[in-house]
């Protein structure tokens, strides 16, 4: 027990720091309540404290250790350097230190193009480990350039190695694979109801698990994958192997799946490269949400002051200096968005309706000159002239002189949104558009039931999967009624409704449609259409969920097959196919004993 001093009232004072000999550092807050809702005695007191010193410890028993939790000031920018600078004082403070853990959340590299499949999941959990070559922490922002891309330096190895005791403790877990989530899901089930400041530690289910493929042009596409069961498995598993570790999130979906091919990462975090060198510590990490990867720039054109302002903002903001004082703000941001490195964006230029302010003309140069222009980046422009949409406005867009071009932009912006995965933004917005053109247009006009197929999506994206389907019923029975069986709109809505039929376990029912839509796809398309291809696999997962796992496979073969001939072999799709065809052969095979595959 640690030893400390008591007041005149008998209430516990200061601790010792030569007591404790294990460090727990979590670096968010709601990392550090976890790790003290899971002490086994909470020690009540305090650590002295001098000038210098910068951070607050938190201290307990656990497993029979004195521990020490270690977390960041609230407001404190996290990444490596903070952690490297926490982990320093936690070393000096605490002399007789033994071993360090790093526990808190990470972003999973799954890969469902090996064997076997790293099928990493939302609530999975990652184990810092060194495989081969490559060390347990690969510090991904820290390297040179070479021939061959981009290398970490030393693979890690210039990081310091994670003490025996630890690494031999995990192994010994390691051992019980398959089963060795049993060992500590007892754990879990002690602070699951806990409270911290948005909810509990309950897990979020696995509605929320989403899984987003990087696709060869640049776009996301959503990954259907069987739910996990318990028959089959545990519904947490434990993933171990190379962790990478950077200052920086890394946005770039093409470079995070080359790091994660290379050298066979299996999560991202932002701050083990900071500790390792000060406390080599084990690397433990939870899967987290996927984050939204566009940069969104809002400019308001009330007046050229207001948009050089909010220009300025976004140079600031992205960290661009003037080389000098007659540098334009404008002409760095337009400059920085086009290029490159810029990543994903969403720039709004909002209320521009005086035409001197955006056109060009003889006098003005206009504020359309610093429009960055990027494939990855998307422009919205809101505007009341019919001149200013004229001008930027897409072909095939609507306005009128009344709030037409409004809710164009609205339904343009929500869209934005729900291409950022902004869900609930793009919500409010699409029942706002939705609602305006159930009063002015009529129930089959295109604009209002692509409006309502859009809010059905992001419903879709939401879960609220019956408000989804309440929508596009509506629009199917309404498509089907005006339109020819064989129209791409009405088939597009179909393969939607089947999809959130699937979502919401309703497998018969998305069965039937999507046997609808592949039939008269196949009497009207081409077999390497995209709209067709896409069919056959969504019908080939329903039959994966309804057990039709012969079906599943004989529609998979063919998909596979096409693909190979249009798609390139690294494509994300093609290889997704491949596993799936993969494991629905090997599920055969056990069945059958390989008399059927």
């Amino acid at each position: 027990m640690p030893i400390t001093q008591r007041n005149h009232a008998g209430q516990t004072g200061i601790l010792d720091p030569k007591d404790y000999k294990v460090a727990w550092i979590a670096p968010l807050e709601i990392e550090a309540k976890a790790a003290m809702y899971l002490l086994d005695e909470r020690h009540r007191g305090r650590f002295p404290v001098s000038r210098g010193d910068d951070y607050v410890f938190q201290a307990g028993v656990m497993g029979g250790h004195n521990i020490v939790i270690a977390t960041l000031p609230a407001g404190q920018e996290y990444g490596t350097g903070s952690a490297a600078a926490l982990a320093g004082q936690v070393k000096k403070f605490f002399p007789n230190l033994w071993f360090g853990l790093l526990v808190g959340v990470a972003a999973g590299l799954p890969d469902l193009s090996r064997v076997p499949v790293r099928d990493i999941r939302l609530g999975d959990v990652l184990v810092g480990l060194p495989v081969g070559e490559t060390a347990g922490l690969v510090s991904y922002d820290l390297g040179k350039e070479t021939e061959d891309g981009f290398q970490p330096l030393r693979l890690g190895h210039s990081l310091a190695v994670t003490e025996p005791i630890v690494r031999s403790a995990i192994g010994s877990i390691k051992l019980q694979m398959p089963n060795d989530a049993e060992i500590f899901l007892p754990y879990y089930e002690k602070i699951r109801d806990c409270e911290h400041e948005t909810g509990t530690f309950a897990d979020p289910g696995q509605d929320n698990d989403i899984l987003y493929l990087a696709c060869a042009n640049g776009q996301e596409e959503i990954v259907q994958r069987p739910r996990r069961s318990k028959a089959d498995y545990q519904r947490t598993q434990v993933w171990y192997g190379p962790v990478g570790s950077g200052d920086k999130l890394l946005k770039n979906a093409q470079k995070r799946d080359e790091l994660r091919d290379k050298y066979g990462i299996i999560g991202l975090e932002m701050e083990a490269a900071g500790t390792m060198n000060q406390i080599p510590v084990g690397v433990i990490r939870g899967i987290k949400e996927k984050r939204p990867e566009y940069s969104i720039f809002w400019v308001p054109v009330l007046s050229a002051e207001t948009a050089e302002h909010a220009y300025e903002g976004i140079a600031k903001k992205l960290g661009l200096q003037k080389s000098s004082e007659d540098e334009d703000a404008k002409d760095l941001v337009c400059q920085h968005l086009s290029s490159d490195k810029a990543g994903k964006w969403l720039f709004i230029v909002d209320n521009a309706d005086e035409e001197e302010l955006i056109l060009r003309s003889d006098k003005n140069s206009g504020l359309e000159e610093y429009f960055p222009q990027n494939e990855n980046g998307i422009i919205l422009l809101t505007t009341r002239s019919g001149q200013v949409a004229d001008e930027f406005a897409q072909a095939d867009s609507l306005y009128s002189e009344t709030d037409g071009v409004r809710l164009v932009s609205e339904h343009q912006l929500a869209s934005a949104y729900l291409d950022n995965q902004q869900s609930k933004d793009a919500i409010k917005m699409f029942e706002h558009v939705v609602a305006v053109r159930k009063d002015t247009l009529d129930e089959k006009d295109r604009d209002r039931l692509a409006s309502e197929h859009q809010l059905a999506n992001a419903y879709l994206y939401d879960r609220r999967f019956k408000d989804a389907i309440k929508i596009l019923e509506h629009v199917v029975a309404v498509r089907k009624d005006t339109l020819d069986e064989k129209d791409r709109a009405r088939l597009a809505s179909e393969h939607v409704l089947a999809s959130a039929y699937l979502y919401n376990q309703r497998v018969k029912d998305a069965i039937k449609i999507l046997e609808y839509v592949v039939e008269v796809q196949k009497e009207t398309l081409d077999e390497k259409d995209h709209d067709r291809l896409a069919s056959e696999h969504e019908l080939a997962s329903a039959y994966l969920f309804d057990r039709r796992v012969e079906d599943a496979a004989k529609i998979l073969e063919h998909v596979v097959m096409i693909q190979r001939e249009v798609l390139a072999e690294n494509d994300p799709s093609r290889q997704l196919s491949v596993e799936i065809l993969q494991y629905c052969s090997e599920r055969l095979e056990a069945a059958y004993g390989g008399d059927k595959i």
